[in-house]
């Protein structure tokens, strides 16, 4: 890692363990890429709350205020949503979010875009009125929601964001599968206190197994960032004797992320606080035996999921076709996807296959943009990332070493 990556690991450390650091050792361009950095892992306010010369940058300050108070605004809105949905009888589990910045030291700086929400199919539709009648609106008015296992709604007034999910993970993909480790979680649901308010939410184990699945899934595309290590750290530590760690470990191996779940513990209690008694309950799990410097040069380089640059975001078609087991043919098969990856975006594929190409044309047209727009956008990189990031996965046992 480099020198800028170094402080913003420790800043985020010293944020989440109260204490201080300083960048007097930066000059002007590697405090800029420092908090540059920092926005672009959603962590600019723990940033600015761990570095000592804040009279130094005004403006990176006046940033960090804003986005805190616009976060607790937005978490005090959905307290008031989740009220309402209470009243009207509904217990959709409330998933990360809200959730992980309880665990912090001061929760609005833990960033959020949005808050996720998890209910049965069958109770979808109850919600989905009771939001419309609370003032949400579709952020796709022509989304198919009967059909879509992931709903998104805003309320632009409030900053409210919500994502409704049908399933934790996407029904037609490359880890479905993982969609069987919670097929009695909602049976397994419990109520936690935050704000002073009872959310309804996935049991300890559920949830813990859910955040490094979450991370996994995002591993197995562009990426993930530091503040994921640090939320799945927090939910360990905080909640360390709730949780049933043989079957926890048991999942984890079944579902290929048991080696890159090591590594990220090792980077968490190495890197960012180091607590005794998860140490001893992992003991089993030999973490110090994993080499995870590999991994966290990833998670330094991806941003909040993978999304640094145009470039590792499309390298992303390289790793899933490694592990779909496909021929990574070029850069534009991230566009030229097949029918089942295309319906969500597009519904109208669903009842007229046949327009596939228009829609190809539609997100060539978007695809055109980004290229213009984002500066960090190489076809060359991008397959360079690829074939790195492919090495990362056979490394971490989740690709089988080709015989």
């Amino acid at each position: 890692m480099n020198k800028v990556e170094e402080k913003l690991l420790e800043a985020f450390s010293c944020a989440v363990r109260k204490k201080k650091c300083s960048l007097s050792s930066m000059n002007s361009e590697e405090s800029l890429r420092f908090f540059h950095l920092a926005m672009n892992h959603m962590l600019l306010p723990m940033a600015v709350e761990a570095i000592e010369e804040k009279e130094r940058f005004p403006y990176y300050v006046k940033r960090a205020k804003e986005a805190a108070q616009t976060q607790a605004c937005r978490s005090a809105d959905f307290v008031l949503l989740y009220d309402y949905l209470l009243e009207k009888g509904l217990k959709p589990l409330v998933i990360k979010g809200i959730v992980c910045r309880s665990l912090y030291p001061h929760p609005e700086e833990r960033c959020s875009s949005d808050e996720d929400l998890w209910i049965d199919s069958e109770a979808y539709p109850a919600l989905h009125e009771a939001l419309l009648a609370y003032g949400l609106k579709l952020v796709d008015s022509n989304q198919n929601i009967e059909e879509s296992f992931e709903v998104t709604y805003e309320e632009k007034e409030s900053h409210l964001y919500i994502e409704v999910h049908k399933t934790l993970f996407p029904p037609s993909s490359a880890y479905s599968y993982l969609n069987a480790y919670f097929e009695n979680a909602q049976e397994k649901a419990i109520a936690e206190r935050i704000y002073r308010t009872g959310f309804y939410t996935l049991s300890h184990t559920d949830h813990l197994l859910y955040l490094i699945l979450h991370a996994f899934k995002h591993f197995l595309h562009s990426g993930f960032g530091i503040r994921q290590v640090g939320d799945i750290l927090l939910y360990s530590i905080s909640y360390q004797n709730d949780i049933e760690w043989s079957r926890l470990q048991e999942d984890l191996r079944d579902a290929r992320a048991f080696d890159l779940s090591r590594a990220i513990y090792k980077i968490g209690m190495n890197r960012i606080i180091n607590d005794k008694d998860l140490r001893d309950v992992l003991k089993d799990w030999d973490i110090d035996a994993i080499d995870e410097n590999k991994l966290l040069e990833d998670i330094m380089q991806s941003g909040i999921y993978g999304a640094s640059s145009l470039s590792r975001l499309h390298s992303s078609t390289m790793t899933i076709n490694a592990i779909n087991r496909k021929s990574p043919t070029s850069i534009l098969s991230s566009v030229f996807l097949p029918l089942s990856s295309m319906e969500n975006k597009y519904q109208y594929l669903k009842k007229r296959p046949y327009l596939l190409p228009i829609a190809w044309i539609s997100r060539v047209v978007v695809y055109l943009k980004e290229t213009r727009n984002m500066a960090q956008n190489d076809p060359q990189e991008s397959i360079r990332l690829g074939k790195k990031r492919i090495e990362l996965l056979k490394e971490y046992k989740i690709l089988e070493e080709e015989s």
